[in-house]
This record gives structure tokens, sequence and C-alpha cells, in this order.
């Protein structure tokens, strides 16, 4: 009988393997202990891939000419690095490009059970499991406001987060079925709501950042919330306009969660103002921090937050006429590196 130990942290582990038969002693249990010697390396050579490789590979164009993609959930293996592919979606039988927005957005849930795809022309929501398979169609998706993005829940697996109006709801999904309930109404958005942006998603400590409108073409608010504390965070008011359901409201352009539930507000004007380029900014802080590395104060660059292996709070960004990658690191902003 062969056992397998695969430890994920080190440090000892004890098991047994028992052995059911119709022999008097049974079941007849064998103790196991094994020890880790290290906690698995993020760093180390993937499966597949190519290591230490700086070519920039084009495709041969016939490659994609002569393709014969697999069916939705069938697999088929990269020619060049190896690497095993399943397909998820068939946008020709959809009609449209199916996607999860941006990259910045978790589109999987806590659980890894669940993904969540939007309609490149039609903003129709649907739920896949990670064969492919709908389990929530766009037909039955919750409503929510100007389909407003969902953002997935850090902690449960079938649970993702939308806007009704002023009310946030928490939607959980069951079999083929999701049903919401409101989890708090913000009473000061009664005349309009709130809604999550472009490319924001819940922090890791469970905060969802969200720009909220008491009226309709007023200013507008960010804040972060935490539905399973139901605290609210201090208000940043913004001098942005315009509508609070937009996907880039006004002169917010996007706003992209931070690792120590921060956001970072990337306004649409470029430049070194108060509301111009990107701005960090955390709940205990008004105004918002100005992240002034020169790369960071135009809004054309793509940005992202996260911590290293050293959980250090990192953003990387890069900058498109030059395609080139910058990483700022550090105490962030009192003293940043890049």
């Amino acid at each position: 009988m062969t056992v397998t130990f695969a430890p994920e942290s080190a440090g000892s582990v004890t098991g047994s393997v028992s052995v059911t038969s119709n022999a008097t002693n049974s079941p007849a249990a064998v103790s196991l202990s094994g020890a880790g010697s290290s906690s698995l390396d993020p760093l180390a050579a993937p499966i597949c891939g190519l290591t230490n490789d700086s070519t920039n590979h084009m495709p041969d164009d016939t490659d994609w000419a002569n393709f014969i993609p697999p069916a939705i959930g069938g697999t088929y293996t990269d020619s060049l690095y190896g690497c095993s592919v399943k397909r998820l979606t068939n946008s020709a039988a959809y009609g449209e490009a199916l996607h999860h927005y941006y990259a910045t957005e978790e589109p999987i849930s806590a659980g890894d059970s669940y993904i969540m795809v939007v309609g490149e022309s039609s903003g129709a929501w649907h739920i896949i499991d990670l064969n492919g398979n709908v389990v929530i169609p766009a037909a039955s998706f919750p409503n929510n406001d100007h389909n407003d993005q969902p953002k997935w829940d850090r902690t449960a697996d079938n649970v993702f987060w939308i806007n009704l109006g002023n009310v946030l709801e928490k939607c959980t999904i069951t079999g083929n079925s999701a049903s919401c309930a409101a989890n708090h109404t913000f009473a000061e958005y009664a005349s309009y709501g709130q809604a999550f942006t472009a490319e924001t998603d819940m922090t890791l400590n469970g905060w969802l950042p969200l720009v909220g409108q008491n009226t309709q073409g007023g200013n507008i608010d960010v804040f972060l919330y935490n539905p399973t504390a139901s605290v609210k965070s201090p208000v940043y008011e913004t001098s942005c306009t315009g509508d609070a359901f937009d996907a880039s409201p006004g002169c917010i352009h996007k706003m992209i969660s931070t690792a120590n539930d921060g956001i970072m507000i990337q306004f649409a004007s470029n430049g070194t103002c108060t509301e111009c380029g990107n701005r960090l900014w955390e709940s205990d802080t008004t105004p918002a921090w100005s992240i002034t590395a020169p790369q960071f104060e135009a809004t054309a660059s793509h940005i992202d937050s996260g911590k290293d292996l050293s959980s250090t709070l990192v953003m990387a960004s890069e900058d498109q006429p030059q395609r080139t990658t910058q990483l700022i690191a550090g105490a962030i902003p009192a003293s940043s590196t890049c």
C-alpha cells in the first residue's frame, strides 16, 4: 500500500490508515507520522512554462488559424509552454466576449468553487463552476442597480455582494440559484444610493470600498464598509460629481483596494493636484495621501497593490507609453521607494 504525504507547512504530522476486512481484528489501523521540512516555496519553479526565458514570443498566426479549441470543460496543452489549459467559456455561443472585467477584481469565490463572468456588450453577469458549467445564468442573476459589479466575499465560498439603491445586499448561492437579503441600509444615501467602482474588490480583512451619493449629480463620497462588523469608515468627500452608479463615476476613474484596507483612488485627470493622478487613501487620513512617484501621477498607468513575501505593502504600475513596470514599496506614503 502506497501512502502519499504532501505537507503544506513545516512541522510534525500524524495520521493513520484503516483497513476494513472480514478478519476478527477489523478494522486494522496503522499509525503514520511525517515531518514537513519547509513550507511550500512560492518562488519554486512552476510545473510548466519556460524558466529564465527573456524572449518575446510572437505566435505564428497560422497556429491560431488551425487551432481547434476543446469543448467547454475540456483541456489542451500549450505547445510552447507545456501548460495544460482548460476552456471555461464559449463566447461564440453567447454572441459576445465573456470575461471578468478587470484583472484586479477577484473572479473566483473564496473556496475556489465558482467564477463570476460578464458579457462584454450586454453587461449581463452569470456564474459558472471550474468546469465551465453555468451555475447561475444571466436570466436568474440577482437584480442590481445599473448592473453594479458584484464582489465575492472573502470568507464564504457561496457569498457575493451587490448594491440595490441604498441597500447593500448579501447574496448566497444554493444549488443553481442565488437569494439576496439586505445587510445594511445607508440612510445617508436614501435619495440615490451607493455602488462599487471598476477594479475594486473586498479587502483582505473584509472591507468593501464604496462610493456613495445622496443626489444624482452631487458630490461623490468614498468610504469602506465592513458588513461582518457592521462598521462604516470615515468618509472622504470628493469634489467629483456625476453618477455614482457609473463604473467610472465623475472624476473618479477607478478605485483599487490595498492590502492594508486602504483604497487607491485613480482620478481621471493626470498631475499633482489634490484630485489628480493616483491617491492612496486610508480611512483615518483626509485628504488622501498622494503617491508622489512620477509614474503614479498619470491615470494611464495600470496599477495594483499587494504584499510581498516579507508582508511589505507594494504597488506595481505599468507605464503604457514605455511599457515598463515600476514597483513602489515601503512605508507608504512616508518613505516610499521605487
